[in-house]
């Protein structure tokens, strides 16, 4: 008869680090992205506000003027999105040529 060793487990028998207790058992349901959610909700949001004091900060300090920077600040975003959506489009085609 063999002595057990420190783990607990007999010579000679194999035991994964599961069984020793070393590691947590992966769950098999599937995680939803980080984006989805109350927290990428609550990141995406402040996101905007952030964008949009940016924006606003910078057209007033260009312009001097409150209602223009606010109109900037507003409509600068729409554009971008659009911007953003013509970029991805062309890096699109660029990596199907590859």
């Amino acid at each position: 008869m063999t002595a057990p060793n420190p783990q607990g487990i007999a010579e000679g028998i194999t035991a994964t680090p599961f069984q020793l207790g070393l590691t947590k058992p992966t769950s098999t349901a599937k995680k939803s992205p980080p984006f989805l959610g109350k927290r990428g909700a609550l990141k995406t949001t402040t996101y905007a506000v952030m964008h949009f004091c940016v924006a606003v900060s910078v057209a007033f300090a260009l312009t001097g003027n409150i209602k223009l920077a606010l109109s900037i600040g507003l409509i600068e975003p729409v554009v971008q999105t659009f911007a953003y959506a013509l970029h991805e489009f062309g890096w699109s085609r660029t990596s199907k040529e590859n």
